[in-house]
């Protein structure tokens, strides 16, 4: 358990370390994941959730942004990365775990929403419209 835990940590941090540093003209959306601790649906789908947002964004597309919602301590390590993209007013209030948000990198805008818990086959789905609407 303790070595499945380590991995998904390793792989959640290569992504964010990834997008941190992709230019801001490459990025088209911004998919932000709010996650806690205490979510069992976040334990449960993280894995395979970074997994299927990593195959789909080879390209570099998608900026990725973990929004750790589990104590106010976790919020305020989050929430450079959100201000540094633009959504501090857009997040703000937001309590919702595993839910993951794509919003277009310039406009702001929501652009659709899915849970961590729909199968990768849904987040990919939900990913190929995203690019779709963002590029009009």
């Amino acid at each position: 358990m303790k070595k499945s835990t380590l991995v998904l940590l390793t792989i959640i941090t290569s992504v964010i370390i990834f997008s941190a540093f992709k230019p801001a003209t490459d990025v088209k959306v911004v998919a932000i994941v709010n996650k806690a601790d205490w979510c069992s649906i976040c334990k449960n789908y993280a894995g395979r959730t970074v997994a299927t947002f990593t195959e789909n964004n080879t390209d570099g597309y998608f900026q990725f942004i973990v929004n750790d919602i589990t104590s106010e301590e976790t919020k305020r390590t989050s929430r450079p990365a959100i201000v540094k993209a633009g959504l501090e007013k857009t997040l703000d209030g937001s309590l919702a775990a595993g839910v993951l948000s794509f919003y277009h990198a310039k406009t702001k805008k929501l652009i659709a929403q899915v849970t961590v818990a729909n199968t990768p086959e849904e987040i990919a789905a939900t990913m190929k419209m995203v690019r779709e609407k963002s590029a009009e």
